[in-house]
């Protein structure tokens, strides 16, 4: 009898890892998605960083357009001194 109570508490300790090894296989479980979590995140850094290059690319085209501008005026001009210079070339005849 005595002896088959020990067997019984031996189950009893069985049943103990069994439910350990649960507990850990949650922690495992929780873990793992957590670092899924993370790697999301991760990637989330990856398209802002993208989206920041393209603002950057954006703003260098806004630049772009700036200098063009730019050069379209010094044409306009030039083409006010050429217009000038041909004024001038009439008055000298």
């Amino acid at each position: 009898m005595h002896t088959n109570t020990h067997k019984h508490t031996q189950r009893d300790t069985n049943t103990h890892k069994h439910t350990q090894s649960h507990t850990n296989r949650h922690k495992y479980i929780e873990a793992h998605t957590k670092m899924h979590t993370n790697t999301h995140k991760h990637s989330q850094t990856h398209t802002n960083t993208q989206k920041h290059t393209q603002i950057h690319i954006n703003t260098r085209n806004h630049t772009q357009t700036r200098i063009n501008r730019q050069k379209h005026t010094d044409t306009h001009t030039n083409t006010h001194k050429h217009k000038q210079a041909h004024t001038k070339t009439n008055k000298h005849t």
